[in-house]
């Protein structure tokens, strides 16, 4: 047989690796129970220990144990009830703890040697026999898990190393002597303020009061199931994060302030484009750039001036390299907002936009995949609104003439389709324009009309007022 034995092989490795897994999760759930339910599991763990020293006097006189062997257990369990006057904390240093360690190897070592060699035959049985005074598998093996590892296995799922606990009343003994926090009577800055801080925000009231006590007392057990987690999670992530050579590297400077602080924006320069422009504050948030000091590399200065709407688009192409959907919904919203005719652009920095999504992909312009056409379409309309609303004659010639060449076919196709797919639309508006500028024209024309009727009416009534004084004047001679 070749496949079953190989079966065999696949089974015995799933199934350590499966009870390896069980077991790390109870010590895990079990720490949990521990660090919510501490006051019950001290009662709990000085109840196991008198039971253990209970049970190791009735084999020492009923099933006549060895003395030497029982009365070190009995020390040792004594020994292990001490390391609980401070619990859930303990030192790693303590030399109670240290004792305890070595007693729990020492009682393993002599009680195994002690049933590996068992009493001679007694002269009455016959010699095929089952010998009743030498105890079975399943005794030994109740014995070592009952009296000897039952209680160490509990104080390990049970108790705190000192390095796990955080500052806390009556932590002193964990982490040195004086008061429990840097300095007496001040609390740490992380707990200066009660209301939670960051993503989420305030927690909720259930697992506030879940982790009242257990945030501060973190069981031995599961601080080394955390550290094998993380210690597995650290073996499968790469050392360095290699970006494509088209990320420029203001991508991971700005996503880590704008997750960790705060939104960006950017300054308006002294062009028709808005730079992203260097700031000399202290608290250099995800609005400012870093300090170009000694410390910074010699490329935080290359991201001085970057233009928005191409910040935009790495942001827009790191998405898509992570099929991060959200921040690409956000990064096109931002784009969006930058090419909106509300604030007008000039021919040149369309120009730009077409060149970095409309040129063939693996080119050196081209920015984005832009596999859904989402990024082309948005050009191409605001293309069309700045000719429909702000260039004028030359400023769309300039522009027409700047997408002639070949790597511009793409932009010059989906231009021609959305104009044919908007004839009507534009036909309408070529009419509202005829006729806005019709209407325009003869409110002119009235306006200019009225003027000149309002001269004459003044030049009338001057006429008719000097006749008058006239005609006065006239009459008071000849009188």
């Amino acid at each position: 047989m070749w496949i079953l034995p190989l079966l065999g092989y696949v089974g015995i490795v799933l199934g350590f690796a499966f009870l390896t897994l069980a077991i790390a999760s109870g010590l895990y759930y079990l720490s949990e129970l521990v660090e919510e339910h501490t006051v019950f599991a001290k009662k709990l763990l000085y109840r196991l220990i008198y039971g253990v020293v209970a049970i190791q006097i009735l084999l020492l006189f009923v099933d006549k144990f060895p003395i030497g062997l029982s009365a070190l257990s009995v020390v040792s369990h004594g020994i292990y009830a001490q390391n609980l006057r401070r619990f859930p904390v303990v030192k790693l240093t303590d030399p109670l703890f240290l004792l305890s360690c070595a007693l729990v190897i020492a009682n393993h070592y002599l009680w195994f040697r002690h049933f590996s060699a068992p009493p001679p035959h007694s002269y009455n049985s016959y010699p095929y026999s089952r010998d009743f005074n030498i105890p079975t598998f399943t005794e030994i093996a109740a014995f070592f898990g009952l009296c000897v590892w039952l209680v160490p296995f509990a104080l390990f799922v049970s108790l705190s190393a000192g390095e796990n606990v955080l500052p806390s009343m009556g932590s002193e003994y964990a982490t040195g002597d004086g008061s429990s926090y840097i300095m007496p009577g001040k609390a740490p800055e992380s707990f200066a303020s009660s209301s939670g801080v960051g993503v989420g925000g305030i927690s909720s009231g259930v697992e506030g009061k879940r982790r009242a006590r257990s945030g501060t007392n973190a069981g031995m057990a599961k601080a080394v199931v955390t550290g094998v987690r993380e210690w597995v999670k650290y073996l499968s992530q790469p050392e360095f994060l290699n970006l494509p050579a088209h990320f420029h590297p203001i991508l991971i400077d700005r996503i880590v302030d704008f997750i960790y602080t705060s939104d960006y924006h950017f300054c308006p320069a002294d062009d028709d484009v808005t730079k992203l422009k260097q700031k000399d504050f202290v608290f250099h948030h995800a609005t400012l750039l870093p300090a170009i000091n000694a410390n910074k590399s010699a490329m935080a200065a290359a991201l001085v001036g970057i233009r928005d709407y191409e910040f935009h688009l790495r942001m827009y192409a790191l998405a898509e390299e992570l099929d991060w959907d959200a921040l690409k919904s956000a990064a096109y919203a931002k784009l969006f907002g930058a090419v909106d005719a509300q604030y007008p652009r000039s021919t040149e920095t369309l120009t730009e936009l077409v060149k970095a999504t409309f040129t063939p992909p693996g080119g050196a312009a081209r920015m984005c995949k832009d596999e859904d056409g989402a990024l082309q379409q948005l050009v191409v309309a605001a293309v069309l609104t700045h000719e429909t609303k702000v260039w004028r004659e030359d400023a769309r010639k300039a522009f027409t003439d700047s997408v002639q060449g070949p790597e511009h076919d793409g932009f010059r196709k989906t231009y021609k389709a959305i104009m044919q797919a908007n004839e009507d639309l534009l036909k309408v508006k070529d009419m509202v324009k005829e006729l806005a500028a019709a209407r325009q024209k003869v409110i002119d024309q009235r306006r200019k009309a009225k003027s000149v009727m309002g001269g004459d009416d003044k030049r009338n009534r001057f006429l008719m007022k000097a006749q008058k004084m006239q005609k006065t004047q006239f009459k008071k001679e000849h009188d």
